[in-house]
């Protein structure tokens, strides 16, 4: 049985208006799976705040997701972004998540 999770993540890229962040922010708006819910991309200035729910029995999503977060962290200054993980039960964790190359 899939869970149904909720994933959230703050950064703080170097430059809004580099075309790589703009293309990431483009995607993760056309391919967010609003039917989980959840699916927010909030910016003010430089910082971004993500909200996204997903099922996890979808390895190909969940890859994705993670990608173009990694691909946001690769322009913040930051050598990695804690993102907040919660399922349906109430749980919560963290997955660290690093620049992509």
């Amino acid at each position: 049985m899939a869970r149904d999770l909720q994933l959230y993540a703050d950064l703080e890229v170097a430059d809004i208006d580099d075309p790589e962040v703009q293309e990431a922010l483009r995607e993760l708006d056309q391919r967010l799976d609003r039917s989980q819910g959840l699916g927010e991309i909030v910016t003010e200035g430089r910082r971004i705040h993500l909200g996204v729910g997903y099922l996890d029995n979808n390895p190909a999503y969940t890859i994705w997701l993670f990608q173009v977060v990694s691909l946001l962290v690769k322009h913040t200054r930051e050598p990695c972004v804690e993102c907040q993980i919660c399922d349906s039960t109430g749980d919560w964790w963290s997955e660290r998540v690093y620049p992509a190359a």
